[in-house]
């Protein structure tokens, strides 16, 4: 597959190592040539640290990735991140209970229901990295000098 997201960091946030969710997210961004950090941190007790502590925190990821994958954190505090950090941030997108998981159960064909997940997954990373404005200040990669 094209190396459509080269350049591309990804931060993977979570308070567990690797999982079944973690491990398809890396390989379908990895595919399509992204680079993929673990952040295995306890984020949730940052949420409850303050306001400000999770802003700065959310803006420093928002300048250090292109993209946040956020497995087993609360939904609000994922909300939170999304909001300041600047960059498409999902929640679960690859893990098991993830709505693109019960799309693959349900498409026909004759790949099995591991390469239908990736696939839809890929898919919607290209979709949302690609076609998200950076962020104020920053300058599009092939306008870098």
């Amino acid at each position: 597959m094209p190396p459509f997201l080269r350049g591309m960091n990804l931060g993977l946030l979570g308070d567990a190592e690797a999982s079944e969710g973690s491990r398809l997210f890396e390989r379908a961004a990895t595919a399509l040539g992204a680079r993929v950090t673990a952040i295995v941190a306890n984020i949730a007790e940052l949420g409850a640290a303050g306001h400000d502590s999770l802003m700065k925190t959310a803006h420093i990821l928002g300048r250090l990735y292109d993209g946040l994958e956020c497995q087993g954190l609360e939904p609000a505090l994922v909300e939170r991140l999304r909001r300041t950090a600047g960059v498409p941030v999902f929640n679960g997108l690859a893990l098991p209970g993830h709505a693109t998981a019960a799309l693959a159960d349900k498409l026909t064909g004759s790949a099995s229901t591991d390469v239908k997940r990736l696939l839809i997954l890929q898919g919607s990373l290209l979709f949302a990295l690609l076609n998200h404005a950076p962020a104020s200040g920053s300058v599009p990669p092939e306008q870098a000098p």
